[in-house]
């Protein structure tokens, strides 16, 4: 088996990266997913990507199901591993996971209507492909 991975962090819009999100402030937050901080976001996207429908999705598009999806427990930061046989699609389903990830920030950003200059996004830290 082939393994690829990366690894994500959410920052505000813009932002350095390695300046990691953090919880509101005590002016308030202007993006309402401020108050929750990084953490609490990226673990709510991980259970969202850890689902049986989403692996069943994945994999009826081609893509590995073989992966895992993990948020550190002191950071706001997400790591992905893809395990698959061929190391294309192992690249492919990380790349796809990426994109994932960044949609699903997008759709919880939509409910809550944030502000446009206040959009958080993610920030691919470190990524390894298979040889």
């Amino acid at each position: 088996d082939y393994q690829a991975s990366a690894s994500m962090e959410i920052l505000h819009h813009g932002a350095s990266v390695g300046v990691p999100l953090q919880s509101g402030s005590a002016d308030g937050p202007r993006n309402p997913l401020d108050y929750l901080g990084g953490q609490t976001i990226l673990t709510s996207i991980e259970l969202v990507l850890s689902s049986a429908e989403t692996r069943a999705e994945l994999e009826a598009a081609g893509f590995s199901p073989d992966y895992t999806v993990t948020v550190d427990d002191e950071d706001p930061l997400m790591l992905v591993e893809v395990s698959d046989r061929d190391s294309v699609i192992a690249q492919a389903t990380v790349d796809e996971l990426i994109i994932r990830v960044q949609a699903e920030l997008d759709a919880l950003q939509a409910q809550v209507q944030a502000p446009e200059g206040e959009l958080f996004e993610i920030e691919v830290t470190d990524r390894s492909s298979p040889p």
